[in-house]
């Protein structure tokens, strides 16, 4: 399964809930920061580009090495300022609970598509990833696509045990993942 999503196929429903609960820490932490940062880069909801720049703040150092350095938390912050900066907002939201716009749902929920189809129990950055990849159609995907980030990169990455893993005793699997 690499390149892109065929149209029409694993489509989620528009409605359909997002699995939160199968979200590993790591990715629920880059959900946190998504959430912080569009209250202050406001577009009106969580967009994309936040939650890239959410998985870039919270593992800097994997992203970097993934990216050969072209990824950093200022970089992806600067970027969307520059992209969005007709539609930024004046100042920091107040609001109780940022809205996901639709392109980030729909990416949240291919993400745990990728980590089922992956065979993984939980769903980690790198499956927001590859889910933001296969789409192709947001501006994050355009900042991976310019920072050398691919499929098969991401892949690759996910083949690898994670650093620090232990190999467990089920099926040979890491834990921690």
């Amino acid at each position: 399964m690499s390149g892109t999503y065929p149209a029409g196929a694993n489509q989620p429903a528009a409605g359909a809930p997002i699995a939160f609960e199968r979200f590993s820490e790591r990715l629920r932490r880059a959900l946190v920061i998504a959430d912080y940062e569009a209250r202050f880069l406001v577009t009106g909801t969580i967009e994309a580009g936040h939650l890239l720049f959410g998985i870039v703040q919270e593992d800097t150092e994997e992203m970097s090495e993934l990216s050969h350095g072209k990824l950093t938390p200022q970089g992806v912050r600067r970027r969307l300022k520059e992209e969005w900066s007709g539609r930024l907002q004046p100042e920091p939201s107040d609001e109780t609970e940022m809205r996901l716009s639709e392109e980030a749902a729909r990416l949240l929920r291919r993400t745990d598509e990728e980590a089922r189809s992956a065979g993984s129990l939980t769903s980690e950055p790198l499956h927001l990833l590859l889910a933001t990849l296969r789409d192709g159609a947001s501006l994050a995907a355009k900042l991976l696509a310019e920072a050398g980030m691919t499929v098969e990169v991401v892949l690759a990455r996910l083949s690898r045990p994670a650093p620090g893993a232990v190999s467990g005793a089920v099926g040979g699997e890491p834990l921690g993942r």
